[in-house]
């Protein structure tokens, strides 16, 4: 889209010259004046003609002046390159011209209107005159909100780190982002450099964290309680294992002098059943919320969080739609694009060689999400694309391995096969393998061993449920797992944790126990710390956990606590633990 006018004047420039033209042969300034005329009358075809001589005759005062309006009529003309060209003549030709700080300003304009806005922005620096202060300003910040690319935008920030514009338009763009994505230490800084204010996009600004005697949970799960055979193998078992590890919680914050009222509430995984006890005036007087658990209800118990701001916890999904741009809404869990960002800052912080990263993903939505957000990651702290982005299904990934097998098997030219998919691993310093898949995963690990020279491999802790690789392999294979679930059994609490739940419950707790267990008393802790809105009080600092690893929100709505762990004499060690203190 192209303005229709100079956001700046031309006014000033027709007051200010008459004197330089005073000294002009009559001629010519005759013949000035009839171009200006077509120009004013947008004949801008007429204007050009009756310029061009001007421009052609010897050198004068006129000149300059000359091919300025030749290069506006050349814009207005909707001939961009013609007028940038001219323009540009003005700058390298009269360099001692008053009038240059105008033609920089529309050099300036000319990039923007292309997208070359780092171009655009050297050229308004250029400007020395202090009366273009206020229109640099209004274009800068009119193209630069046209720009949703953030990353791009820190890029400009990066070059031009004293711009109060361009961090503007940065500082709002990012706290217009979903809230489980919004990049609130950069929001801090530039609040910080720049005086801006985040107060604007505080949603808790006139809330007051009040600390009560006891407080209300309700439980919104889908328990089927009428259907539930505890004779069969039930699909909402996990459901129960969840609940119970809650009510174990309940019990062990009581023992501490921390009372919880626990109302469970049955979702059926049914939007009009949850809709139905969102009704009841109960609900509303709830503290905190955990659930539910499945896509039909979310956005109906969120929607609720947010009209009566009551915090709710989702307990295991990792996906950030669940937040959205909702302030009341967390993930008790990382967030899929988290776990992706720790996985690139791990991989940026432990490269002691030439970085040459490599991704392989699936096709999911899920894979195709941690993959891209990991490639941003490294991109824009590198300012170099990522070496490899392969995105492969299962079936090619067996195709290629075979093919990669029987290419060892020959010599000479005759390496070269038609797949070459897994041979493009070779010289990759690192692999990011953003699958969980068993063939995808199992193919890339058998790729490795083949490769010359063994890359760092960052996978996932899900791999550890499949019978993927013996721990030999382990060992063999540069091999970091993200583990966002992260146990260290040599925990006491852990052991105690299972022998109170094997006393109440007849059996020792399952993973989704665990959960249940480890986030109720989380949440407690943190309502009897800190009050109802207790993450108005969060700082970066790490909470300690009973089972799982720390927490730590800060001003995020999901853990930004992830281990990466490497198998080291038989256990499982945390290898960015530096990083999880910082």
């Amino acid at each position: 889209m192209r303005l229709h006018r100079l956001l700046f004047p031309l006014s000033c420039l027709l007051l200010v010259h008459t004197a330089a033209l005073a000294r002009v042969d009559k001629e010519l300034l005759r013949a000035y004046k009839v171009a200006k005329q077509y120009y004013a009358a947008s004949d801008y075809v007429a204007a050009k003609a009756a310029l061009v001589p001007l421009i052609e005759a010897e050198k004068n005062d006129i000149t300059p002046y000359a091919l300025f309006y030749y290069a506006l009529s050349a814009y207005y003309h909707k001939e961009p390159t013609l007028a940038e060209s001219t323009f540009t003549t003005i700058i390298e030709e009269y360099p001692g011209w008053e009038q240059q700080d105008e033609a920089w300003y529309w050099l300036g304009q000319l990039r923007f209107e292309e997208k070359d806005y780092s171009a655009g922005l050297e050229r308004l620096a250029k400007i020395t005159d202090k009366t273009f202060a206020v229109p640099s300003e209004q274009m800068k910040v009119y193209f630069l909100r046209q720009l949703d690319d953030i990353f791009l935008l820190q890029t400009l920030f990066r070059q031009y780190s004293e711009d109060q514009d361009v961090a503007r338009v940065l500082f709002d763009k990012v706290a217009q982002q979903p809230l489980i994505s919004r990049d609130f230490d950069l929001l801090n800084t530039l609040a910080h450099d720049f005086n801006f204010s985040l107060e604007e996009y505080d949603p808790l600004k006139e809330t007051v964290s009040l600390k009560k005697d006891s407080y209300n949970v309700g439980v919104f799960l889908p328990f089927f309680v009428d259907e539930v055979d505890y004779e069969e193998e039930s699909s909402n078992l996990f459901v129960i294992a969840l609940y119970q590890g809650i009510k174990a919680a309940v019990t062990a914050l009581a023992d501490q002098g921390i009372k919880i009222n626990l109302f469970a509430y049955d979702t059926k995984k049914d939007p009009v059943t949850t809709a139905a006890l969102l009704e009841q005036e109960e609900v509303k007087g709830m503290d905190l919320i955990i659930g539910p658990l499945y896509a039909a209800t979310i956005p109906l118990v969120a929607d609720f969080a947010r009209v009566h701001q009551i915090n709710l916890f989702n307990p295991l999904s990792e996906n950030t739609d669940v937040v959205g741009d909702n302030p009341f809404v967390f993930l008790f869990k990382s967030s899929l694009e988290t776990q992706a960002r720790k996985a690139a800052e791990f991989t940026l912080q432990n490269s002691n060689e030439e970085l040459k990263v490599g991704i392989v993903y699936g096709t999911s939505k899920a894979d195709s999400l941690q993959a891209h957000t990991y490639q941003q990651c490294i991109e824009h702290s590198t300012g170099k694309e990522v070496a490899l982005m392969l995105s492969i299904t299962p079936e090619e990934a067996q195709n290629a391995l075979n093919a990669l097998r029987e290419a060892s098997e020959v010599v000479g030219e005759e390496q070269e096969t038609e797949n070459k998919e897994l041979a493009s691993l070779d010289g990759l310093t690192h692999i990011y393998v953003a699958a969980k898949d068993e063939l995808i995963v199992a193919n890339i690990l058998s790729a490795v061993e083949m490769l010359k020279h063994s890359p760092c491999i960052i996978g996932h802790e899900a791999w550890l449920r499949h019978s993927l690789f013996t721990f030999d392999q382990l060992k063999q294979h540069r091999l970091y797992l993200v583990s966002p679930d992260h146990i260290d059994y040599n925990k006491s609490d852990i052991h105690e944790f299972r022998s109170s739940f094997y006393d109440r419950f007849a059996q020792y707790p399952t993973t989704y126990a665990c959960t249940g267990y480890e986030m109720m008393l989380f949440l407690g802790h943190m309502l009897a710390r800190y009050g109802v809105y207790f993450q108005k009080h969060w700082t970066k600092e790490s909470y300690p956990r009973a089972i799982f690893e720390s927490a730590a929100y800060g001003i995020h709505h999901d853990n930004q606590h992830v281990p990466i762990v490497q198998l080291q004499k038989d256990q499982f060690f945390i290898c960015n633990q530096g990083m999880l203190r910082d």
